[in-house]
């Protein structure tokens, strides 16, 4: 198996479910080669090419590259890449994850370094999905933010 865990886990899924390369490559609109090389690693696959993979493969693209252990794809919308929950702020949301002003440059640091990777493999699509979960993460982070200043002062 190679390291690049998307490569294993799309080949993996494909071989799970007894489909070919040239299969899956039919299915998704691309060549056999471009398959071929997903699977060894040596090309990654842009957003919109993972998320057709996913489909086909019905396995989440959260799954395969690697942020997530389930494969089950989200049941209510088949275009959601990631799942993310609010910061737990009361315990309206107690199976929310709770998250602290240390935890921010830990998250920050991985998430730049994963978009360093793969921001020269997303077309204008994904570039606006981007922008718009990076929206909602500067906004969660002024709520956070709000809610210690809250918490100091009181």
């Amino acid at each position: 198996m190679t390291s690049d865990i998307t490569a294993e886990r799309i080949k993996d899924s494909r071989t799970k479910i007894g489909l070919s390369g040239q299969s899956l490559a039919e299915a998704i609109g691309v060549t056999q080669t471009s398959i071929s090389r997903y699977e060894t690693g040596k090309k990654k696959p842009s957003f919109r090419t993972l998320k057709k993979i996913s489909r086909t493969l019905n396995v989440s693209t959260d799954y395969l590259m690697g942020l997530s252990e389930e494969s089950e794809p989200p049941a209510q919308n088949e275009d959601v890449m990631y799942t993310v929950k609010a910061p737990r702020m009361n315990t309206d949301q107690p199976d929310a994850p709770k998250i602290t002003h240390g935890d921010i440059p830990t998250a920050a640091a991985e998430f730049r370094g994963r978009l360093k990777q793969e921001i020269y493999h997303m077309d204008a699509d994904d570039l606006k999905i981007t922008h718009d979960v990076l929206v909602s993460c500067i906004a969660m982070l002024d709520s956070l933010r709000d809610t210690e200043k809250q918490v100091k002062t009181a």
